[in-house]
């Protein structure tokens, strides 16, 4: 059934379940945490990457599979050696074609703290081996009003502007004057998310949509009550800010956070209450600097609110969430992935969804 310009939110979860469409088939198989996707005509494959070690890679020739494991962004870890990670743990990654090369941002960070960067790499093909890392772009660390992780980039009437952040402080932009270099102090514009902190460590990974428009990944992704990185997708007109959120915070009943990298879902043996689980979330502006508003008009920014609901738990779907959305230059459709747990394996591993996106009716909704 088709969502139409139905806005809703967590009170309507239970009717959102019946109308979400399954993820395409091709694939449940693959697991993976924070997936981002884009295409090359030239090798006519496309690649999803996602966090883990070194950002793992995967192709198909299509995007119903098979999908295949062929390594990794950064095999040798990142250049930014200053913050201590596990395992050369890289989350989040976002992929867009810039200039002519195939650019990824990803997030560097000790968990549970702010000591944090977002780097970038290039490469001409986004195969393994091709990738040079130009280093961190944006950096935090503890007092920040800001954590700088999740970042999405996106091209604004020529300009470049990075989208970041997490449960501290919100999602924010700054302006780029070159790939990995800022025009301005982070934080920057202030989007989404308030100020309070969470119980536990979360990552934000919301995703900006431009419905029909962008020939790579149009990204956006978090707040501090609930966001995720910016991903500004192929919308009709207006930018909207796809976030990823979790209601687990015991400040306000509409507090969300992020569960991005070290997915809250995948730490419980036991869930949360039906509605408290991560859920896509979107905001709506006139420009993709915000304000980014719900469908009552409330801004995203103010704490009380994180957007309407657009993907929830449904079927044998639960807590998706760390999506970024892609124009997909082949069937020239908006096309949304994001990484859920299955509803029968309680504290089981995340997978790959895929889904479209319609925006024709003026708002975003997930199609077959």
């Amino acid at each position: 059934m088709k969502l139409s310009s139905l806005l809703l939110s967590v009170a309507s979860l239970t009717t959102l379940a019946f109308a979400i469409p399954n993820p395409i088939p091709g694939s449940s198989n693959i697991q993976l945490r924070d997936p981002a996707i884009a295409y090359n005509a030239a090798s006519k494959k496309y690649f999803v990457f996602s966090t883990g070690k070194g950002i793992r890679t995967y192709t198909a020739t299509s995007l119903t599979g098979p999908w295949t494991a062929v390594g990794s962004v950064l095999p040798n870890c990142t250049v930014i050696t200053d913050i201590p990670i596990s395992g050369c743990s890289l989350w989040a990654p976002d992929v867009r074609l810039v200039n002519g090369r195939y650019t990824l941002y990803y997030s560097v960070s000790q968990l549970s703290t702010q000591n944090s960067a977002i780097g970038v790499a290039t490469s001409p093909t986004m195969e393994p081996g091709s990738w040079t890392d130009h280093g961190a772009v944006v950096r935090s660390k503890k007092g920040d009003s800001y954590n700088a992780i999740d970042g999405n980039v996106v091209l604004d009437n020529g300009k470049l502007k990075l989208g970041f952040g997490s449960y501290w402080g919100g999602i924010f932009q700054v302006d780029l004057k070159a790939i990995n270099k800022t025009s301005q102090s982070p934080p920057g514009t202030h989007l989404a998310g308030g100020t309070a902190a969470p119980r536990r460590a979360a990552s934000p990974t919301s995703p900006w949509a431009r419905p029909t428009g962008s020939s790579s990944s149009p990204t956006a992704t978090p707040p501090s009550p609930a966001y995720v990185s910016p991903f500004p997708p192929s919308s009709p007109s207006s930018p909207f800010l796809f976030l990823s959120s979790s209601s687990l915070s015991p400040l306000s009943p509409v507090l969300t956070y992020l569960c991005l990298c070290v997915s809250c879902v995948l730490q419980e043996k036991t869930r949360v209450a039906a509605g408290r689980e991560y859920k896509v979330r979107v905001g709506r502006a006139k420009s993709s600097s915000g304000p980014f508003l719900d469908g009552s008009g409330h801004a995203i920014t103010a704490g009380t609110t994180s957007g309407w609901n657009i993907l929830g738990s449904h079927d044998n779907v639960y807590a998706p969430g760390g999506q970024s959305l892609f124009r997909d230059p082949v069937s020239r459709r908006d096309v949304i992935v994001y990484h859920y747990v299955r509803m029968d394996e309680v504290g089981g591993a995340s997978y790959l969804g895929i889904n479209y996106v319609d925006f024709s009716s003026g708002e975003p909704v997930l199609v077959n």
